[in-house]
Order: structure tokens, then C-alpha cells, then sequence
């Protein structure tokens, strides 16, 4: 389906915004994941895009994923014209749209990026989504980005969180692996903790996370 995004819309500076790391560019277009949710964003025409979902899915959950019901160019208008820094960078982040993400990729890539820059997370999360990790992908589906509680997983052999040499303690790996496959951070998969104080609850118990989270 065709749809048409007016302005405030750059797919590279989005990719490079450090929001999700499994967005990336292909033939098919830019690929978002989103929890089970898969889209191809290919650019026509000036503001037009070719997006691989229906209209339906479109306006239930692309368009709010992008933010696109909010006017950036008007909030950096509002910016004030004697700061040169603020201004500074409200031009550079022009064309960023802030993601919608899932809450479960949120906290996962949370943990994994406090020892990693933004490629090395972005290796970090495509190994974790590989078949070997990732029963989605096992069966040939897409998913964000998941922690792995298969048969492999719980022998030690390094096929979870802690086999990414993500540089992080072990009880952050095990927490939050244990933590999302038993339920104690099952809210966070569906919930805002920002809105919500005892989803907020169940997510600072794990390992690795605070209330920045």
C-alpha cells in the first residue's frame, strides 16, 4: 500500500537514532520490527512511501509507532531562538521520530547497551534473534527481539543473553531471561511503566535495571 508521510520523516536518521537496532535497509525497502509485527518501508515520490502492510495495520499500529499524530515542526519551533545549543540540535534531529517501541525490546536492548555502542548492540540483538537463540526464527518468523528459554539455552551453552559477550554480569543475563520466560516481567511485553507504577515494580526487580528504565 502506498502511504504519505509529510515532512519530519528521514528512514536513515531514524536507523541511526539508537532507538531499535533490528531496523535495517533492503531491497525490499527499510525493514521495523516491532514485537511480532514486520514492515517494509520503501521510498517513492516525496513524501510517499510503499509500506508492506495492509491499511488496516497501517493505521492501528504503524502510525502510532512512528508518533505520526504529533507536529515535530511545531515543537521545534517552540524551541527559544537564543538557544544556540537547543536550536543547534533540534535542526540536526530533524526527521527523527521518536518509536513507539515494545516495551519487552526496550528492556532488553536497555541491558545489553549499557556495555555497547550502537553497531555492537545492533550485532548483539541480530545474533540473539538467530535461529539457534530464537524459536520464532526457528519456525521462519521475524520478531523484534527475544530471550531465548529453549532446551540449549538451559544447559549453559551459551545460546542466551550471556553467550552475546555482551560484556555484562551473569546475574543480568540470567535475570532477565528468567525474569521475561517466567512471568516477572510478562506485563512489560503489553503495559507502559511510565503509566503504570506496578508494572513499573515488576521491571526494577530484574537485574541491570533502574527507575531510568
Amino acid at each position: 500500500m502506498t502511504v504519505t508521510i509529510p515532512g519530519d520523516f528521514d528512514l536513515q536518521k531514524i536507523a541511526a537514532s539508537g532507538q531499535a537496532f533490528r531496523i535495517a535497509q533492503t531491497p525490499q525497502g527499510w525493514r521495523f520490527l516491532a514485537g511480532d509485527k514486520l514492515l517494509y518501508l520503501q521510498p517513492g515520490s516525496g513524501d510517499t512511501y510503499t509500506a508492506s502492510c495492509t491499511p488496516e495495520e497501517w493505521q492501528g499500529f504503524w502510525y502510532r509507532y512512528f508518533d505520526l499524530n504529533r507536529n515535530y515542526a511545531a515543537i521545534r519551533a517552540a524551541v527559544p531562538k537564543q538557544d544556540a545549543y537547543l536550536c543547534a540540535a533540534a535542526r540536526a534531529g530533524a526527521g527523527i521520530r521518536i518509536l513507539r517501541q515494545d516495551a519487552w525490546e526496550m528492556l532488553v536492548t536497555f541491558i545489553i547497551s549499557q556495555r555497547k555502542n550502537i553497531p555492537a548492540i545492533q550485532a548483539c540483538v541480530e545474533t540473539l534473534c538467530s535461529p539457534v537463540r530464537c524459536a520464532a526464527a526457528a519456525a521462519g518468523r521475524e520478531c523484534a527481539v527475544c530471550v531465548p528459554n529453549g532446551a540449549g539455552a538451559r544447559r549453559g551453552r551459551g545460546a542466551g543473553i550471556a553467550g552475546l559477550r555482551a560484556g555484562l554480569p551473569r546475574p543480568v543475563c540470567s535475570g532477565c531471561r528468567s525474569g521475561g520466560c517466567s512471568g516477572n516481567a510478562g506485563p512489560c511485553r503489553a503495559g507502559n511503566p511510565a503509566r503504570c507504577p506496578l508494572l513499573g515494580r515488576k521491571v526494577v526487580v530484574l537485574h541491570g535495571q533502574g527507575l531510568d528504565v
